[in-house]
């Protein structure tokens, strides 16, 4: 009894975990870790307000990112949490109650810092067409 209690608990964690990458996706380790960004205003709608970002990438496939609405990072705007992954040469990033993750082209400008273009939103942003900004490694 306690055996077939063990194998069905064991199959429901192991459904209910959700799988981080496809079978066709992985994790880049260059990916991993603290970074931090900010929009490049040149490049965006007047409209668009400033935003920076330091985000966290593990290995497991899991980011959280903490946004700030000042230069100095002292006014917290917003906090976002789920799963990232590389497919295709892209980098996805499926935050928490989307359905539908970011990709972004992206290119090591050197070993500390990452290029990134918008190839696709999850959730349709004014401030998000032809999105470019950088990261640096921390």
């Amino acid at each position: 009894m306690f055996a077939r209690f063990a194998l069905i608990t064991a199959s429901a964690i192991f459904i209910a975990t959700p799988a981080i990458a496809g079978p066709s996706s992985s994790l880049d380790d260059r990916m991993v870790g603290r970074f931090d960004g900010q929009r490049d205003m040149k490049r965006v709608n007047a409209k668009c307000p400033f935003l920076a970002w330091t985000f966290n990438r593990t290995a497991d496939g899991r980011f959280d990112v903490t946004f700030y609405s000042n230069p100095e990072r002292t006014r917290v705007f917003n906090k976002e949490r789920g799963m990232w992954w590389v497919q295709g040469g892209k980098l996805h990033i499926l935050t928490e109650g989307v359905k539908k993750p970011d990709i972004y082209r992206f290119k090591f400008r050197s070993n500390n810092t990452v290029d990134y273009t918008l190839a696709s939103a999850g959730i349709v942003d004014p401030c998000s067409d032809t999105y470019r900004f950088s990261e640096q490694k921390l």
